[in-house]
């Protein structure tokens, strides 16, 4: 009964650490989304634990399970790991409120499913940012490091990667149970989204080459102080230096 969000688990369980498959991010979620379109707000819930369990498990595995605190500290360290459990129900409930709400708030129109399963996932992971102290271990923008994802981040931050991630998702499982192509047009709005990235790119700066050089100083030499010309700092003496340093 629960194969499809099962299923969702296992990928979204492949994107996250220690494995990030990105490329998965763009179908973890078709399988939960159309087994919530169909289903009851009690298995909605439900499916959308599963997805949250399966998903950490490995993460939680390789991070606080396989964790050493402080050697010879058993006690402690057993409470560290211990805690993962806590981290793993908190974290599936959470996923199971979202799937929840979703189905509560699904409509007929795939457009309006799409922005409502996109806004409550940022929500949902704005909510785990802050509770673990701005770590994004279980974040789709920490996982997915795609160029065109770069670009949306240049424009939108996190929330606009998240966001266009599952409402592409969502489109493609509305299209699924739907058999129709229009279920494809409201992929138009992401398409639109990031050719604005792109045409606005240089300006955010995320096309941009940073050139970086190390100087490592002699022992007894001692860089002189710079002059502030007409607002410019400049500090002919170290420009030297970088400009021999990158030949």
């Amino acid at each position: 009964m629960y194969r499809l969000p099962f299923l969702s688990g296992l990928l979204l369980a492949l994107v996250f650490y220690p494995f990030y498959l990105w490329p998965l991010a763009l179908i973890a979620l078709i399988p939960l989304w159309y087994f919530v379109r169909t289903s009851s707000y009690r298995d909605a819930f439900t499916g959308g634990c599963i997805v949250g369990a399966i998903s950490i498990t490995p993460m939680i595995y390789f991070t606080l399970v396989q964790l050493v605190a402080q050697p010879g500290a058993l006690a402690f360290t057993y409470t560290v790991r211990a805690s993962g459990l806590g981290f793993l129900l908190f974290i599936s409930v959470l996923f199971g409120v979202m799937a929840y709400l979703y189905r509560r708030l699904r409509q007929e129109s795939v457009l309006l499913n799409a922005l409502v399963a996109g806004a409550l996932y940022v929500v949902f992971e704005t909510t785990l940012f802050y509770v673990f102290g701005g770590y994004w271990t279980v974040s789709l923008a920490h996982a997915v490091v795609s160029p065109p994802a770069l670009t949306l981040a240049s424009l939108g931050g996190m929330p606009l990667v998240v966001f266009c991630i599952i409402y592409t998702t969502v489109c493609i499982a509305e299209w699924i149970g739907q058999r129709r192509w229009q279920a494809l047009i409201p992929l138009l709005l992401p398409c639109f989204l990031l050719t604005v990235a792109y045409q606005l790119a240089p300006e955010f700066g995320a096309s941009r080459q940073l050139r970086v050089a190390i100087l490592q100083a002699q022992p007894g030499f001692v860089f002189p102080l710079g002059t502030d010309t007409t607002g410019r700092f400049e500090n002919e003496k170290v420009e030297q230096e970088i400009v021999a340093a990158a030949v």
